[in-house]
Protein backbone atom coordinates (compact mmCIF):
# COMPACT_ATOMS: atom_id res chain seq x y z
CA UNK A 1 0.00 0.00 0.00
CA UNK A 2 0.89 3.45 -0.99
CA UNK A 3 1.66 6.34 1.44
CA UNK A 4 -0.23 9.42 -0.45
CA UNK A 5 1.27 9.55 -3.92
CA UNK A 6 0.55 8.48 -7.46
CA UNK A 7 2.62 6.52 -9.45
CA UNK A 8 4.09 8.26 -12.25
CA UNK A 9 2.13 8.65 -15.67
CA UNK A 10 5.21 8.43 -17.91
CA UNK A 11 5.69 4.78 -17.42
CA UNK A 12 4.93 1.94 -20.11
CA UNK A 13 1.54 0.97 -19.49
CA UNK A 14 2.02 -2.64 -19.01
CA UNK A 15 4.93 -1.62 -15.92
CA UNK A 16 2.50 0.83 -14.92
CA UNK A 17 -0.24 -1.32 -14.32
CA UNK A 18 1.74 -4.30 -12.32
CA UNK A 19 3.30 -1.64 -9.90
CA UNK A 20 -0.42 0.18 -9.38
CA UNK A 21 -1.33 -3.73 -8.93
CA UNK A 22 1.37 -4.69 -6.70
CA UNK A 23 0.72 -1.40 -4.25
CA UNK A 24 -2.80 -2.87 -3.66
CA UNK A 25 -2.46 -6.61 -3.26
CA UNK A 26 1.00 -7.86 -3.64
CA UNK A 27 3.63 -8.07 -6.69
CA UNK A 28 3.15 -11.89 -6.97
CA UNK A 29 -0.69 -12.07 -7.72
CA UNK A 30 -0.56 -9.51 -10.51
CA UNK A 31 0.93 -11.17 -13.74
CA UNK A 32 1.59 -9.79 -16.16
CA UNK A 33 -0.42 -6.59 -17.18
CA UNK A 34 -4.27 -5.60 -16.65
CA UNK A 35 -5.70 -9.28 -18.81
CA UNK A 36 -3.57 -10.72 -15.86
CA UNK A 37 -6.09 -13.23 -13.36
CA UNK A 38 -5.43 -11.03 -10.12
CA UNK A 39 -6.59 -12.72 -6.76
CA UNK A 40 -8.71 -11.17 -4.13
CA UNK A 41 -6.86 -12.12 -1.17
CA UNK A 42 -7.19 -9.36 1.00
CA UNK A 43 -3.47 -7.38 1.98
CA UNK A 44 -1.87 -7.10 4.75
CA UNK A 45 -3.29 -3.41 5.32
CA UNK A 46 -6.88 -4.73 4.74
CA UNK A 47 -6.58 -7.64 7.30
CA UNK A 48 -5.38 -4.89 9.69
CA UNK A 49 -8.40 -2.91 8.92
CA UNK A 50 -10.70 -5.89 9.24
CA UNK A 51 -9.17 -6.37 12.72
CA UNK A 52 -8.93 -3.01 13.65
CA UNK A 53 -10.35 -2.13 17.70
CA UNK A 54 -8.33 1.55 18.11
CA UNK A 55 -9.73 4.86 18.34
CA UNK A 56 -8.29 7.47 15.93
CA UNK A 57 -5.09 8.22 16.87
CA UNK A 58 -4.53 4.57 16.66
CA UNK A 59 -4.81 4.20 12.88
CA UNK A 60 -2.00 4.74 10.35
CA UNK A 61 -3.52 5.99 7.10
CA UNK A 62 -3.18 4.16 4.10
CA UNK A 63 -3.78 5.11 0.50
CA UNK A 64 -3.79 2.98 -3.12
CA UNK A 65 -4.68 3.51 -6.44
CA UNK A 66 -6.56 0.27 -8.06
CA UNK A 67 -5.30 -0.85 -10.83
CA UNK A 68 -8.69 -1.46 -12.64
CA UNK A 69 -9.75 2.76 -11.36
CA UNK A 70 -10.40 4.23 -15.03
CA UNK A 71 -9.78 7.88 -12.99
CA UNK A 72 -6.89 6.60 -11.46
CA UNK A 73 -7.99 8.40 -8.47
CA UNK A 74 -6.31 8.16 -4.38
CA UNK A 75 -8.58 5.85 -2.31
CA UNK A 76 -8.14 5.87 1.36
CA UNK A 77 -8.69 2.50 3.97
CA UNK A 78 -11.40 2.98 6.53
CA UNK A 79 -11.42 0.36 9.00
CA UNK A 80 -14.01 -1.76 11.06
CA UNK A 81 -15.19 0.47 13.85
CA UNK A 82 -17.94 1.73 16.23
CA UNK A 83 -19.22 5.49 16.52
CA UNK A 84 -21.95 7.75 17.55
CA UNK A 85 -23.60 9.28 14.62
CA UNK A 86 -25.56 12.20 14.56
CA UNK A 87 -24.97 15.59 17.35
CA UNK A 88 -27.15 18.61 19.18
CA UNK A 89 -28.28 20.24 15.56
CA UNK A 90 -31.40 20.39 13.67
CA UNK A 91 -32.16 17.12 11.87
CA UNK A 92 -28.79 15.30 13.76
CA UNK A 93 -30.82 13.53 16.31
CA UNK A 94 -31.36 11.26 18.21
CA UNK A 95 -27.07 10.44 18.58
CA UNK A 96 -26.71 6.89 17.88
CA UNK A 97 -24.65 3.95 17.37
CA UNK A 98 -23.52 2.71 14.05
CA UNK A 99 -20.78 -0.26 13.71
CA UNK A 100 -18.53 -1.10 10.23
CA UNK A 101 -17.73 -5.19 10.45
CA UNK A 102 -16.21 -4.63 7.24
CA UNK A 103 -13.52 -2.40 6.13
CA UNK A 104 -14.25 0.04 3.04
CA UNK A 105 -12.12 2.72 0.64
CA UNK A 106 -13.53 5.91 0.00
CA UNK A 107 -11.43 9.12 -2.52
CA UNK A 108 -8.94 10.71 -0.58
CA UNK A 109 -9.95 13.85 -2.16
CA UNK A 110 -13.26 15.47 -3.79
CA UNK A 111 -13.51 13.92 -7.28
CA UNK A 112 -11.61 16.76 -9.41
CA UNK A 113 -13.04 18.65 -12.69
CA UNK A 114 -9.86 16.64 -14.83
CA UNK A 115 -11.03 13.33 -13.51
CA UNK A 116 -14.73 13.50 -14.03
CA UNK A 117 -13.58 14.51 -17.67
CA UNK A 118 -12.20 11.35 -18.42
CA UNK A 119 -16.13 10.13 -17.61
CA UNK A 120 -17.59 12.25 -19.97
CA UNK A 121 -14.97 11.42 -22.84
CA UNK A 122 -15.46 7.55 -22.35
CA UNK A 123 -19.15 8.74 -22.73
CA UNK A 124 -20.77 7.32 -19.52
CA UNK A 125 -21.32 10.87 -18.29
CA UNK A 126 -22.97 13.93 -18.62
CA UNK A 127 -21.21 16.81 -18.98
CA UNK A 128 -21.57 19.51 -15.69
CA UNK A 129 -22.39 23.37 -16.02
CA UNK A 130 -19.61 25.24 -16.86
CA UNK A 131 -19.00 27.85 -14.12
CA UNK A 132 -16.06 30.03 -12.69
CA UNK A 133 -16.31 28.99 -9.14
CA UNK A 134 -14.48 25.39 -10.72
CA UNK A 135 -12.78 25.99 -13.88
CA UNK A 136 -8.61 23.94 -13.29
CA UNK A 137 -8.67 20.04 -13.45
CA UNK A 138 -7.47 20.05 -10.02
CA UNK A 139 -10.12 21.83 -8.58
CA UNK A 140 -13.05 19.64 -7.47
CA UNK A 141 -16.13 19.44 -10.05
CA UNK A 142 -19.19 20.91 -9.48
CA UNK A 143 -22.46 21.41 -10.21
CA UNK A 144 -23.29 17.87 -11.25
CA UNK A 145 -26.70 16.38 -9.84
CA UNK A 146 -26.54 13.38 -7.53
CA UNK A 147 -27.34 11.57 -10.77
CA UNK A 148 -24.90 12.28 -12.29
CA UNK A 149 -22.39 11.65 -9.65
CA UNK A 150 -24.36 8.50 -8.73
CA UNK A 151 -22.90 8.10 -12.89
CA UNK A 152 -19.52 8.86 -12.19
CA UNK A 153 -19.28 7.06 -9.63
CA UNK A 154 -20.59 3.73 -11.39
CA UNK A 155 -18.50 4.20 -14.51
CA UNK A 156 -14.98 3.72 -11.89
CA UNK A 157 -17.23 0.06 -10.66
CA UNK A 158 -17.95 2.39 -7.37
CA UNK A 159 -20.55 3.78 -5.64
CA UNK A 160 -21.70 6.88 -3.73
CA UNK A 161 -20.71 6.67 0.51
CA UNK A 162 -23.90 6.30 2.10
CA UNK A 163 -23.87 8.87 5.11
CA UNK A 164 -23.18 7.10 7.91
CA UNK A 165 -19.82 5.63 6.18
CA UNK A 166 -19.06 9.28 5.02
CA UNK A 167 -19.43 10.80 8.78
CA UNK A 168 -17.74 7.34 10.18
CA UNK A 169 -14.95 8.20 7.72
CA UNK A 170 -14.94 11.73 8.59
CA UNK A 171 -15.10 11.54 12.60
CA UNK A 172 -13.97 8.35 13.51
CA UNK A 173 -14.56 5.98 16.41
CA UNK A 174 -13.40 9.33 18.52
CA UNK A 175 -16.59 10.88 17.17
CA UNK A 176 -14.53 14.38 16.56
CA UNK A 177 -16.50 17.33 14.96
CA UNK A 178 -14.49 18.09 12.72
CA UNK A 179 -12.12 15.71 10.73
CA UNK A 180 -9.18 16.44 12.12
CA UNK A 181 -10.35 17.05 16.02
CA UNK A 182 -12.95 18.78 18.43
CA UNK A 183 -11.43 22.19 17.46
CA UNK A 184 -12.21 24.69 14.96
CA UNK A 185 -9.16 25.61 12.80
CA UNK A 186 -9.27 27.91 9.64
CA UNK A 187 -6.43 27.40 8.14
CA UNK A 188 -7.61 23.11 7.70
CA UNK A 189 -10.45 23.92 5.97
CA UNK A 190 -11.78 26.17 3.07
CA UNK A 191 -14.64 28.17 3.49
CA UNK A 192 -16.60 31.40 3.24
CA UNK A 193 -13.08 33.43 4.63
CA UNK A 194 -10.68 31.64 2.91
CA UNK A 195 -11.96 30.65 -0.08
CA UNK A 196 -11.86 33.99 -2.12
CA UNK A 197 -15.63 32.91 -3.33
CA UNK A 198 -14.41 30.13 -5.49
CA UNK A 199 -13.15 26.17 -4.58
CA UNK A 200 -9.66 25.54 -4.11
CA UNK A 201 -8.23 22.96 -5.83
CA UNK A 202 -8.55 19.67 -3.30
CA UNK A 203 -6.29 18.69 -0.97
CA UNK A 204 -5.51 22.23 0.12
CA UNK A 205 -5.07 21.74 3.45
CA UNK A 206 -3.15 18.80 4.19
CA UNK A 207 -3.36 19.49 7.75
CA UNK A 208 -7.53 19.02 7.09
CA UNK A 209 -7.12 15.66 6.66
CA UNK A 210 -9.41 13.09 8.54
CA UNK A 211 -7.78 10.25 10.60
CA UNK A 212 -8.34 7.79 8.09
CA UNK A 213 -6.21 10.55 5.64
CA UNK A 214 -9.58 11.55 3.27
CA UNK A 215 -9.12 15.32 2.48
CA UNK A 216 -11.32 18.44 1.97
CA UNK A 217 -14.40 16.24 4.16
CA UNK A 218 -14.94 20.03 5.80
CA UNK A 219 -15.14 22.58 3.04
CA UNK A 220 -14.29 23.22 -0.65
CA UNK A 221 -17.86 21.48 -1.90
CA UNK A 222 -20.70 19.74 -0.34
CA UNK A 223 -20.36 15.87 -1.22
CA UNK A 224 -23.78 13.97 -2.15
CA UNK A 225 -24.04 10.62 -0.51
CA UNK A 226 -25.86 7.63 -1.97
CA UNK A 227 -28.60 8.28 1.06
CA UNK A 228 -32.02 9.06 1.34
CA UNK A 229 -33.42 12.23 3.32
CA UNK A 230 -34.64 10.92 6.37
CA UNK A 231 -35.30 10.97 10.00
CA UNK A 232 -32.59 9.56 12.10
CA UNK A 233 -31.79 6.51 13.48
CA UNK A 234 -29.97 6.00 10.38
CA UNK A 235 -30.84 2.07 9.09
CA UNK A 236 -30.95 0.22 5.57
CA UNK A 237 -33.97 1.57 4.70
CA UNK A 238 -32.38 5.11 4.13
CA UNK A 239 -30.95 3.34 0.81
CA UNK A 240 -32.57 2.78 -2.32
CA UNK A 241 -30.46 3.28 -5.43
CA UNK A 242 -33.63 3.12 -7.66
CA UNK A 243 -35.54 5.88 -6.07
CA UNK A 244 -34.39 8.75 -8.32
CA UNK A 245 -37.23 11.40 -6.93
CA UNK A 246 -36.56 11.59 -3.37
CA UNK A 247 -33.85 14.21 -1.78
CA UNK A 248 -30.83 12.91 -1.38
CA UNK A 249 -28.16 13.30 1.59
CA UNK A 250 -25.36 15.77 1.35
CA UNK A 251 -22.11 16.20 3.74
CA UNK A 252 -19.45 18.93 4.60
CA UNK A 253 -20.19 21.68 3.72
CA UNK A 254 -18.67 24.67 1.31
CA UNK A 255 -16.86 27.29 0.25
CA UNK A 256 -18.58 29.99 0.33
CA UNK A 257 -20.37 28.24 4.31
CA UNK A 258 -19.74 29.14 7.83
CA UNK A 259 -17.88 26.53 10.75
CA UNK A 260 -21.27 25.94 11.62
CA UNK A 261 -21.56 24.04 8.43
CA UNK A 262 -18.44 22.70 8.49
CA UNK A 263 -19.37 20.30 11.24
CA UNK A 264 -19.02 16.48 10.57
CA UNK A 265 -22.25 15.57 11.69
CA UNK A 266 -24.13 18.27 9.49
CA UNK A 267 -26.62 17.24 7.18
CA UNK A 268 -27.92 19.08 4.24
CA UNK A 269 -30.53 17.66 1.61
CA UNK A 270 -31.22 17.96 -2.23
CA UNK A 271 -33.18 16.55 -4.62
CA UNK A 272 -30.99 14.29 -7.16
CA UNK A 273 -31.86 16.73 -10.13
CA UNK A 274 -30.47 19.79 -8.43
CA UNK A 275 -27.17 21.46 -8.72
CA UNK A 276 -25.00 23.53 -7.41
CA UNK A 277 -21.57 25.85 -7.90
CA UNK A 278 -21.26 24.45 -4.21
CA UNK A 279 -21.85 20.93 -4.49
CA UNK A 280 -19.16 17.69 -5.59
CA UNK A 281 -19.02 14.29 -4.05
CA UNK A 282 -16.36 11.64 -3.39
CA UNK A 283 -16.75 7.72 -4.12
CA UNK A 284 -16.43 4.69 -2.01
CA UNK A 285 -15.70 0.82 -2.81
CA UNK A 286 -16.46 -1.93 -2.57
Amino acid sequence: MRRFGVPGSRMGKGLLWVMMCASVIGLAACGSGPGATVSLTPSPDEQRAASFTGSNADWAPVATVFPDDPAGAEMVLVPVGRFSMGGEGQFEGPVHAQAFTAPFWIDRTEVTRGQYALCVAAGACAEPVANDFSQRDTQPVNRVTWLQARDYCAWRGLRLPTEAEWEYAARGPAGWVYPWGDEWAEERAVYFRNSGDVTADVGRFPAGASWVGALDMSGNVWEWTSSLWADYPYDATHENASDEGQARVMRGGAFDGGTGLQRAAYREMHSPDFESYAIGFRCARP
